[in-house]
């Protein structure tokens, strides 16, 4: 079994910034479906823990397991990132204890994290299991948080339930990248493990959502694997001021 119960979350109540792109401007529908499945985890090493063991910095422990993970599936580079390098980034950004999503998306985008820095990045709402899974086969990987209920810090299988134990946030806001999905469930990279989480989970305890545009995921044209073209979302965050 399981035992989470002393792991560190750090995940602070998401930020309204009236300014940040949204995601169904750039993909208001889609024609076409993604693959049933898209296991991209099964391609990189995600089993450090970037610090989230003893800080409450899950964000960048996030993004960490992010880059990790593009640069795995794109390039073949199964290279960690250090728990120090992150931890150094987290403390710098005052991170360590508690930040949000979207400060350390601006963060992510403008001063970078680990030598990597994301192009664009994008809101949409994380409870829909089909619109996720045309995220991750588009970008990789989706930037969501979860609400954690209490029942999860021993659970095999990230799940919904009955009783005060699955009570919503009853353990504290958590971020976390979905790292690929198969025809059942997602898959969540955290505290160096890979927990399946169920459409169900998805839709009961996920707060916010973002899609990232990196370079490690790009083609040389600028084009996602999928041949998706990121320049007018890239362009418009590029108008707007931090």
């Amino acid at each position: 079994m399981r035992n989470f119960a002393n792991k560190q979350l750090g995940l602070t109540p998401s930020i309204k910034d009236e300014r940040t792109l949204q995601l169904k401007k750039y993909f208001p529908a889609f024609i076409t479906p993604p693959p049933s499945d898209a296991r991209w985890w099964l391609q990189a090493d995600l089993s450090n823990q970037l610090g989230n063991d003893r800080y409450g910095n899950c964000t960048y422990a996030t993004a960490g397991h992010i880059i990790q993970l593009l640069r795995a599936v794109s390039h073949g580079n199964l290279q960690l990132i250090s728990d120090e390098s992150i931890i150094d980034a987290a403390r710098e950004a005052g991170a360590l204890n508690g930040y949000s999503l979207l400060q350390r998306n601006k963060n992510w985008r403008t001063k970078g994290i680990c030598s990597n820095r994301i192009n664009a990045f994008a809101a949409f709402e994380p409870q829909d299991p089909a619109y996720i899974r045309q995220v991750i086969w588009e970008f990789g990987c989706a930037d969501i948080s979860l609400l954690l209920p209490n029942a999860w810090q021993t659970a095999e299988i990230w799940d919904v339930g009955t009783g005060r134990d699955y009570t919503p946030n009853s353990w504290g806001a958590h971020s976390v990248p979905v790292v690929g999905y198969d025809e059942s469930s997602l898959y969540v990279s955290t505290w160096g493990e890979v927990i399946e989480l169920t459409d169900a989970a998805l839709t009961e305890f996920s707060d916010e959502g973002f899609a990232l545009i990196n370079s490690l995921w790009l083609q040389d044209d600028d084009l996602t694997p999928s041949d998706y073209d990121v320049d007018s979302l890239t362009e418009d965050l590029a108008n707007i001021t931090d």
